[in-house]
């Protein structure tokens, strides 16, 4: 039985493939930027699917945001490894993922524009990401916390325009202590930050939200897409929330910049897992992760 994941900051989705059935759940997201080894642990065993499956499952493949560096895929690692005692563990950067799920084997920029933002070109086999996937601090250009954060600033700071100020204060009841605890001092400050996407939905007809989300994107393309040598010969997909939920406005952001756009994808699971899955052994996998 393969189990994959692919996570967020925010959610993480699952899929188990045991044919001919195939389970699918989800969870919160794990970003071992932000969760030690026990939280992970603490936040996954206790679901009932997981419970359900934890020793039928022969190989675990998780894709995660988060997941840069050997220390932090490690953290992810362990966990899994105390929860699936049987399965071989493999753990990759998200963008991996989305590029498996975009691109599979043929040439293509693969782009996150979820919770965090992140892109890479793909060459077929092997991921050459852009120099600026910097967080949600210092980056994270386009996606649900950078809009968050802006939101945040212009609500605090009496800028945004007076009615959607006065919607947003009665949709989130905040005030500056509430926003600088949950930024500052709780966990995950990045999906709190990314909660805030709904209200640009409910206020889509807005021009301050229409010009918000386009300077947005453009940002990201500017920074993400055009450090690549010849972007605008390759198909550049998106995946994530962000991308999928104002897809028209990033078709007219894409259009203006003459970005040769593909596919837009809520979540890359499903297509995650079935690449997955049509690579025969765990030997073959190996080699091409």
């Amino acid at each position: 039985m393969i189990l994959v994941a692919y996570s967020g900051s925010s959610k993480a989705d699952w899929i188990l493939q045991s044919h001919p059935e195939t389970i699918s759940f989800r969870t919160n997201g794990l970003n071992p930027f932000f969760l030690n080894e026990k939280d992970i642990i603490k936040l996954l065993q206790h679901h009932p699917t997981i419970q359900q499956i934890q020793d039928k499952v022969t190989e675990t493949h998780f894709f995660g945001a988060g997941c840069l560096s050997p220390d932090l895929r490690e953290r992810i690692s362990n966990a899994l490894s105390a929860l699936f005692r049987n399965a071989f563990i493999n753990v990759e950067q998200d963008i991996l993922g989305v590029s498996y799920a975009t691109c599979g084997h043929t040439k293509g920029i693969s782009c996150i524009l979820g919770t965090g933002s992140n892109s890479v070109y793909f060459d077929g086999s092997n991921t050459y990401p852009s120099k600026f996937g910097l967080g949600y601090i210092l980056g994270d250009e386009g996606s649900g916390a950078f809009f968050g954060k802006k939101l945040i600033k212009d609500f605090l700071y009496g800028t945004m325009p007076s009615r959607l100020r006065r919607s947003f204060g009665n949709t989130y009841h905040l005030n500056k202590e509430i926003i600088v605890r949950h930024v500052y001092q709780e966990s995950s400050p990045s999906s709190y930050l990314g909660s805030f996407a709904p209200f640009m939905s409910q206020h889509l007809d807005a021009p301050y939200i229409q010009h918000l989300i386009y300077s947005g994107f453009e940002k990201f393309i500017n920074t993400n897409i055009r450090c690549f040598d010849n972007y605008n010969q390759y198909p550049c997909h998106f995946t994530g929330s962000i991308a999928y939920y104002f897809k028209d406005i990033l078709h007219t952001v894409c259009l203006a910049n003459r970005i040769n756009i593909g596919q837009i994808l809520h979540r890359p699971t499903e297509r995650l897992a079935k690449f997955i899955t049509n690579i025969q052994s765990t030997e073959t996998l190996s080699q091409v992760l």
